[in-house]
């Protein structure tokens, strides 16, 4: 009988390795297939510049260039630190990429959902515009640094660095955020707390983190999922 039990015992443990061996097995097929699929695209390095910003508010990321205008936007905003709270619209060359609005009058030229970075056949130093917000008018200037980038990097996509906060969503613009700023960091000044008030608190140009960055990049795809449910 004992013999028995420890047969079973051997038994038992031999199918846990084995299942376990196979789980593990699985898991670097899956690692395996995914980094397949990421060399088929190439990485990309883009420089985002907030433009007429002095000093300037930047960020470098880098992406697949298999990724679509659509995702391209998302992650820009997640990168600057907006709120995905209005309208965008890309300029590249001499036609308009967006989201397509059919109750609008005047919509982009080509859907951001159905046109990726491989598509435009992007060369180092080229540009392309976004902006972000027709009110407010956030115009961002993306230059190609890289279209073959070799490096390893923990996630796709990925912010290298950057610097400067991101202005608050509704302040007016390049014009209205630096007012803003020269009231909120200025204690002392007749309009601070009305700005105090209508901000939520103290803001602090400085203000910039790769490491928050890339963690909410890190969950782009439920980001972009969560924003669409939303809509």
């Amino acid at each position: 009988m004992r013999h028995h039990v420890i047969i079973f015992h051997l038994h038992y443990f031999s199918k846990l390795a084995l299942t376990g061996y196979l789980l593990n097995k699985l898991h670097n097929n899956i690692t395996y297939l995914e980094n397949i699929i990421i060399a088929m695209s190439k990485l990309i390095v883009l420089e985002i510049v907030l433009d007429h910003t002095d000093p300037k508010i930047w960020r470098k990321i880098v992406i697949s260039s298999d990724t679509t205008f659509h995702k391209l936007h998302h992650i820009i905003q997640l990168t600057m630190g907006w709120k995905n709270a209005h309208i965008y619209e890309f300029l590249v060359e001499d036609f308009t990429v967006g989201e397509i609005y059919p109750v609008l009058p005047k919509n982009p030229k080509i859907s951001s959902r159905e046109i990726t970075l491989n598509d435009i056949h992007l060369q180092v130093g080229e540009e392309i515009h976004y902006v972000y917000d027709m009110g407010d008018h956030w115009r961002h200037t993306l230059t190609i640094i890289d279209i073959d980038y070799l490096k390893p990097v923990k996630q796709i996509p990925y912010c290298v660095t950057g610097k400067l906060n991101c202005p608050p969503e509704d302040c007016g613009g390049i014009k209205g955020f630096y007012e803003f700023v020269s009231i909120i960091t200025n204690y002392s000044h007749k309009d601070f707390r009305d700005n105090f008030e209508w901000y939520g608190g103290f803001y602090n140009p400085e203000k910039y983190s790769t490491t928050a960055i890339n963690k909410k990049l890190l969950e782009i795809d439920s980001y972009i999922e969560k924003i669409e449910r939303e809509e």
